[in-house]
């Protein structure tokens, strides 16, 4: 599906702040608040915008333990999707099959959260990482 230039401005404009006014929007894009109005609604309605959400300061919050795991494993991991300590979950190609980003606010959650997952998932290879800054955020 391509997607017109004029919606493209739109959408990174949204990335950044999603809470701008169609009247700021209107002045960055250069387009009416009623086209940018239509235009959002039939990005929408199409599912190109999925939802609009916050990016929160998660040091403010004390949840700033970033791990990522690389796993190995015959079985389906999709039930992560709904775990509040997993950010995102991607199925990935190579010698492993899933890379999980979780959060946590100290590193005896994310001790649990491994234990936890070893014994109820068995994977057969597991590698942890962690964070140590982020660079782009």
């Amino acid at each position: 599906m391509k997607i017109a230039e004029k919606d493209l401005r739109i959408l990174e404009e949204l990335k950044k702040n999603s809470r701008i006014s169609l009247r700021e929007l209107s002045l960055k894009t250069s387009l009416k608040p009623s086209t940018l109005h239509i235009r959002i609604q039939k990005m929408l309605d199409k599912g190109i915008i999925k939802n609009f959400t916050i990016n929160p300061d998660y040091d403010q919050l004390g949840i700033n333990l970033i791990a990522f795991l690389l796993v190995s494993t015959d079985k389906n991991l999709n039930s992560l999707r709904d775990d509040s300590f997993v950010e995102e979950l991607f199925r990935v190609t190579g010698e492993n099959d899933y890379l999980i980003k979780l959060r946590f606010k100290n590193m005896d959650q994310f001790n649990e959260f491994v234990f936890n997952f070893k014994k109820h998932h068995k994977p057969n290879k597991i590698i942890t990482m962690l964070a140590t800054k982020d660079l782009k955020g």
